[in-house]
């Protein structure tokens, strides 16, 4: 199962876990909608959409963005092994005025190996970390897209773990955000109900990074929406809260 399958069942699963527990081992995944418990009477089926927020410094995207930077740090883990260099614990803070761009991903993670392994710390029982930060004049090692690295080798360190993190605030799941991912996804609803009696939908707030970082105010709550799906729901994750909308029965 891939990592996004994986997310959208972890969805699912909160979500059930609070409205029909019994249905946990019933689940069977699929693609239109994503999941179907066809055991259930009527038979159910849940869609899951993530819900986003935000863009960068250039105005793409941060989803976008955040998928290029995971890029980079994939590749630089990559290059660090491929290069047999030794086992150490990188942490990288992105600049957050200038997103990488998609096309300089290798050489960026060129430049971030290279700087990385020109100032390896000594190893120490307790890890002494080296700071590198980004100056901003020209023939810095770092890559102007990383505002800085912190390096630690401690004794006894086999494996090497590059990480990353990202500043970014927490945006408002407003009820245009919703409107707009029910006009999407009613769409597919002749699909789904193939499948499925029954079509939930499912939109989860995974706050796995910043682009997913949203509260759900209290007038969204409150608003009612028109849609065809039979249930709709908020999934918050790292809050592990369920919210049941308020829907009015559209044509679909």
């Amino acid at each position: 199962m891939s990592d996004r399958k994986e997310g959208e069942r972890r969805a699912v699963d909160r979500l059930l876990a609070v409205v029909e527990p019994a249905l946990l081992g019933q689940v069977v995944a699929s693609e239109s909608p994503d999941f179907v418990v066809p055991a259930r009477r009527p038979s159910l089926g849940i869609e899951v959409r993530k819900l986003l927020w935000g863009a960068d410094a250039i105005g793409r995207p941060l989803q976008a963005s955040e998928g290029v930077e995971d890029k980079v740090k994939e590749k630089a883990v990559r290059l660090w092994q491929e290069r047999g260099l030794p086992p150490v614990h990188a942490s990288v803070h992105w600049h957050p005025h200038q997103p990488p761009a998609a096309r300089k991903a290798d050489a960026i993670a060129v430049a971030l190996v290279d700087a990385v392994a020109a100032r390896l710390p000594a190893i120490t029982v307790g890890g002494s970390p080296v700071s590198l930060t980004q100056s901003g004049l020209p023939g810095d090692a770092l890559p102007p897209e990383v505002g800085s690295v912190l390096v630690v080798r401690f004794a006894g360190l086999t494996r090497t773990f590059w990480s990353a993190s990202r500043a970014g605030g927490v945006g408002q799941c407003e009820p245009d955000a919703l409107e707009v991912a029910f006009r999407e996804k009613d769409a597919l609803l002749p699909e789904y109900r193939q499948q499925a009696e029954e079509p939930w939908l499912a939109l989860s707030i995974t706050e796995a990074a910043p682009s997913s970082f949203v509260d759900v105010p209290a007038s969204t709550l409150a608003r009612r929406y028109a849609s065809g799906f039979d249930r709709a729901f908020i999934v918050e994750h790292g809050k592990d809260r369920v919210h049941e909308l308020l829907l009015e029965r559209s044509g679909a």
